[in-house]
């Protein structure tokens, strides 16, 4: 039996509120100070630890330390006595959440969703799925099921839901236990002075590996998923300067790039580690309705087809999957697709414009007004963007649904003080990633010898083509039509590579040092 067939749906979920309401039999409630029972799956790690106040927290998921000179999460929370608590946890990586002092905090990219509802008390959790069997009500034309992928966002903004009365925390926000209203906080800290730009590199670096030594240092054993891109070469580098056993792992889909077949298992032979490439197996619909009812819909990307074709079926007990997400914060990715300031016409465009759901409109709206009346100090607002809507909206749904795995996803970027220092680097280097070369360059040199997401040229032509047909389409309402095409070309596109695969075996020539710092997508 496959590591994927033994998980229980909602695996590594958890419901709060004024009474217990257990998920599945073998959940665990325990109570909280404030009154409320925290009801969880067993596979969900929680710590409870008193402080020296007499301040009793809990602390949900996995929190790694990134700092070198602090203690463990569990020890710095026992050493805390008064004062700002976001001073304790802003070093730390992973996923997680805290609560003490009537005060719930998520992790800084909000990773460890937290959906809420105020009915007869308040009730939390990370699963939409489980808090819409206790109340809301689901609105007229959800878009559940039914993402819209292409230029625009494939999630809905929040802090709303597609279920009236439920909404969930962003990562720019807290929540106050006592009345269920969101409290706005500055997750990202900046120090009064910007530091220098080879200080910024430095830090950066010791984050990372700091962070992977004690994901190590637990017995866990780490994968690195590793494509052609600039972040996972990131957390190689990483990995390698913490001097800590890893091994890396491709997922094969038709349409990816070659380079990122090719290019994975030469960099791994380079630094002597061992790479495994995981190709697709024979769907499984039994799968992908496990993984449907443990999102409630609400995701379906390239993970739920990795769930569904069974390659995610090797990772077990004690594997971590170290995944370069939340690097892109660091780059201005979402700068190319909004304004320069918070308007909400050309952004609701980017989620259907007038043709979107109701609450659509009105989260956007609510969003927009937030902002205006919660400003984050140091933040250019499309990174906050970034930071609540990506983050806290499509990763967190992402990392959901991995619950279900044997092992765990872990994202050793996800840590306020990593985020504030890539947000200290200046916009043009973040935009050319140049701050990512020269951290790549001081923990593992050689690794920016080979060349990045190289595009071979079939496929930049059939990728513009594409594009081409779905805008034309899209603008006439034709949708359906935009997929139906889109997907006959992708089938001629995985038939000619079959063919010039057979004829002439493709392969990146040798690192081409006057190639070393092109870039042509942002597969990472």
């Amino acid at each position: 039996m496959l590591a994927t067939d033994r998980t229980p749906t909602h695996a590594r979920q958890f419901i709060l509120g004024p009474r217990a309401r257990k998920g599945a039999r073998d959940w665990v409630c325990l109570p909280i100070d404030d009154g409320s029972i925290l009801s969880h799956c067993p596979r969900l790690r929680v710590r409870q630890v008193a402080d020296r106040a007499g301040c009793r927290w809990s602390l949900l998921g996995l929190a790694v330390q990134s700092d070198p000179g602090r203690g463990s999460p569990e020890e710095e929370l026992a050493a805390h006595g008064r004062g700002d608590i976001a001073s304790v946890h802003e070093t730390w990586a992973g996923r997680w959440i805290l609560i003490g002092e009537r005060r719930l905090h998520l992790d800084a990219g909000g990773l460890l969703g937290c959906y809420y509802l105020k009915q007869d008390g308040l009730w939390l959790s990370s699963s939409l799925a489980l808090l819409s069997e206790i109340g809301g009500r689901e609105v007229r034309g959800s878009r559940r099921h039914a993402y819209v992928k292409g230029d625009g966002f494939g999630w809905d903004p929040l802090p709303r839901t597609c279920y009236d009365g439920i909404a969930k925390l962003m990562p720019t926000q807290g929540l106050d236990l006592a009345n269920g209203e969101p409290l706005p906080r500055n997750p990202i800290p900046f120090p009064a002075t910007a530091a220098a730009y080879d200080d910024l590199v430095d830090r950066m670096g010791e984050s990372l590996t700091t962070t992977v030594r004690n994901l190590a240092g637990t017995g866990r054993r780490l994968w690195i998923a590793l494509s052609a891109g600039y972040h996972s070469r990131v957390l190689l580098a990483a990995a390698l300067e913490a001097g800590v056993a890893v091994k890396a792992y491709t997922q094969t889909f038709p349409m990816m790039l070659q380079a990122d077949r090719d290019l994975p298992p030469r960099l791994a032979e380079a630094v002597g580690i061992e790479h495994v490439l995981h190709e697709p197996g024979v769907e499984d619909s039994a799968l992908y309705e496990r993984m449907d009812r443990h999102s409630h819909g609400l995701y379906d990307d390239a993970d739920r087809t990795f769930y569904g074709k069974r390659q995610w079926a090797w990772i077990g007990e004690g594997d971590v999957a170290l995944r370069g997400l939340g690097f892109e914060l660091g780059q201005c990715f979402d700068w190319r697709l909004l304004p320069q300031r918070p308007l909400e016409r050309p952004i609701l465009a980017a989620f259907g414009g007038e043709r979107a759901p109701r609450y659509i409109k009105e989260s956007l709206a609510e969003y927009l007004a937030w902002i205006v009346r919660h400003p984050a100090a140091g933040m250019d607002w499309r990174d906050r963007w970034y930071l609540d809507m990506r983050m806290g909206g499509w990763v967190s749904e992402e990392e959901q649904v991995l619950d279900l795995l044997a092992g765990q996803s872990v994202v050793p970027a996800n840590a306020a003080r990593f985020y504030g220092l890539m947000l200290q680097v200046p916009a043009a280097l973040r935009r050319d990633r140049r701050h990512f070369r020269d951290l790549m360059d001081r923990l593992r040199p050689g690794l920016t010898d080979y060349p990045f997401n190289a595009r071979d040229r079939l496929t930049r032509d059939v990728l513009r083509r594409l594009h081409k047909y779905a805008v034309i389409l899209r603008e006439r309402g034709a949708w359906r039509a935009s997929y139906q095409v889109s997907a006959a070309l992708r089938r001629r596109l995985v038939r000619y590579r079959e063919f010039q695969q057979g004829a002439t075996p493709v392969g990146l020539r040798p690192p081409d040092p006057g190639e070393r710092h092109r870039s042509g997508g942002a597969s990472s």
